[in-house]
């Protein structure tokens, strides 16, 4: 007789809930044609980044990974952080200002090109919720999610490392 186990954790509950869809062979193929068209033809390729960018379902795609994003980043605090501690993580959570942010890091994975920025502001969601050496109790994290998003890669990396780039010593 197979056991059945219980589910633990509620946050992997509700991602279990809704599984994904499994594509449809027509639109796979259709995503194909243009990938190869816009290797030929550069306006297709304009069109097809547009459309990636704008349509509904690469939208809700980016929600998608920024809430595995941030559900992967979560489960390490889970693990890091004492019982004690995590009571005070979910009031952060409960409060008005981290739904905003949330809200916030929506908007702006929608808008975002890149995984890696998703990315950014799933660990600026995470790094709010427990004490650190950036993250001001009092800082609108849904402002600082709203700068990152406007940051290129070049002024992370710069922010990052506190190097602008080589030292000029002045001969005095």
């Amino acid at each position: 007789m197979a056991e059945f186990g219980k589910i633990d954790d509620p946050v992997e509950a509700s991602f279990e809930a809704w599984p994904d869809k499994q594509g449809d062979i027509g639109q796979k193929a259709k995503e194909v044609a243009l990938a190869v068209g816009g290797a030929i033809f550069p306006p297709l390729e304009v069109y097809r980044i547009l459309k990636e960018q704008l349509s509904i379902e690469e939208r809700f795609a980016r929600v998608e990974y920024f809430l595995g994003s941030f559900r992967e980043q979560f489960r390490i605090i889970e693990k890091e952080t004492e019982y004690e501690r995590l009571e005070t993580v979910q009031k952060i959570i409960a409060s008005p200002s981290f739904h905003e942010a949330v809200a916030v890091a929506c908007e702006e994975a929608v808008r975002a090109a890149k995984p890696q920025k998703i990315d950014q502001f799933a660990a600026v969601l995470v790094g709010s919720l427990t004490p650190n050496q950036w993250a001001d109790p009092g800082e609108d994290i849904g402002v600082m999610i709203r700068d990152i998003a406007q940051l290129g890669d070049k002024d992370l990396k710069v922010l990052s490392t506190g190097q602008i780039g080589p030292v000029a010593r002045s001969e005095s």
